[in-house]
């Protein structure tokens, strides 16, 4: 049996992840905020025959989620983590009212986050040497749009903190993958007042992320269109980058960080 355990487990990708994961041979770890959806979440996983722990912890709360991950370690050692909690600027704005303390608790939940979530776990698979690390980055990361500063930058620091980790722990052969999706429809992106061109199903997103750690990709980028236009764009000089960024901007000036 393996264990897996996903950050951000309530809805969105972390859900449409455990719904990928859940059947009998594995035990799931579900961890998000949100106790009424999180316990919807676990009942799906469980009818699909799949063993299924649920804490509710934001993982900005550093010693309740290292406790919690030691515990379950202890007992159940875990095999995958996927790192995925991270609201938007958009949804923590609702929740504090306060637009320059949603972008300082976006970095702590993005970025604080990702590390309570997996340092707690890196000694111990270091000791087994095995286990796989799975990092939520995004598209945005690999491209500067004025309307999405913060929420590019933590995106981008993950994109790097995550390659250097696979480098980091290769010789304990422990992988470490980034997810670096697109837009994807769940509740987060359904706040959006913008075009969302080549969006996808969490349920796809979810079965795309999934092959890719089977394969240890460094990086799973999707959907395709989007991973080109990135690539496209990285090879551009900086003043076509800088007009590319500003046209976008007003485009989606509506819905900006």
């Amino acid at each position: 049996m393996s264990t897996i355990c996903i950050t951000g487990a309530s809805n969105g990708i972390g859900e449409a992840l455990a719904y990928s994961y859940a059947r009998p041979d594995n035990h799931l770890i579900l961890i998000a905020r949100n106790a009424e959806r999180l316990e919807q979440v676990k009942a799906q996983c469980e009818k699909y025959g799949s063993k299924t722990t649920i804490a509710i912890i934001n993982v900005c709360n550093h010693q309740a989620l290292h406790d919690f991950l030691i515990d379950i370690d202890n007992q159940d050692p875990i095999h995958l983590v996927i790192a995925n909690a991270g609201p938007s600027l958009k949804q923590l704005t609702h929740e504090t009212t306060n637009y320059f303390s949603a972008q300082r608790l976006m970095v702590d939940t993005h970025i604080n986050g990702t590390f309570n979530s997996i340092y707690p776990l890196i000694q111990r698979m270091q000791q087994r040497r095995s286990g796989h690390i799975a990092i939520m980055s995004s598209m945005n990361a690999k491209i500067f749009l004025p309307g999405r500063s913060i929420y590019g930058a933590v995106k981008a620091a993950l994109l790097h903190f995550g390659l250097a980790l696979r480098q980091q722990l290769k010789s304990d052969n422990i992988q470490v993958s980034v997810i670096c999706p697109g837009w994807v429809k769940t509740p987060r992106t359904d706040l959006n007042q913008f075009s969302m061109p080549f969006k996808i199903s969490a349920k796809k997103a979810a079965l795309t992320i999934q092959k890719g750690l089977i394969k240890n990709k460094a990086v799973i980028q999707f959907p395709w269109q989007l991973s080109l236009i990135t690539g496209i764009y990285s090879y551009l000089p900086l003043k076509i980058k800088e007009w590319v960024s500003q046209k976008l901007y007003f485009t989606n000036s509506k819905d900006n960080d």
